[in-house]
């Protein structure tokens, strides 16, 4: 799953890497980005770098898939999380985080579109499970 990545029009949702930690601290150093988080606003780039250190192991205990919102040129913009994963029901929690200048400008929907694809694709890689009319109508929709 480390090389988990879609590229869509302007977006790419992809694993993380310890070289985000200082675009990711940018973004998240903004107290309007995290204003309705438990967590931030960051106050030092360690603590973005300490936040990506433990993700290797939230995914392989299968606790959470945070990925990286990367602009095609900008760079990293935000972060992209499935949490509450269930194989069982299929399905996952979703939250996005975006820096404020991202805000309205259709980065959020792409994100989220460009996730379900990368994800829907890597569940049923690691479960065998095959989508339903619903789901996959579901999918068609968002592109």
């Amino acid at each position: 799953m480390a090389d988990l990545a879609v590229t869509g029009p302007s977006l790419r949702v992809r694993i993380p890497r310890a070289d985000d930690a200082a675009a990711l601290f940018r973004q998240a150093s903004d107290p309007e980005v995290t204003r309705w988080f438990s967590w931030g606003p960051y106050i030092s780039e360690e603590e973005a770098h300490a936040y990506l250190v433990r993700l290797p192991g939230q995914r392989e205990r299968g606790e959470q898939l945070d990925l990286v919102v990367e602009h095609l040129q900008a760079g990293p913009i935000g972060i992209i999380g499935l949490a509450e994963l269930s194989a069982r029901d299929r399905r996952a929690s979703v939250g996005t985080w975006l820096g404020r200048d991202w805000w309205g400008t259709g980065a959020n929907r792409e994100c989220k579109a460009s996730s379900a694809r990368a994800c829907c694709g890597a569940f049923t890689a690691t479960t065998g499970a095959r989508s339903t009319s619903r789901s996959s109508a579901c999918c068609a929709g968002i592109g």
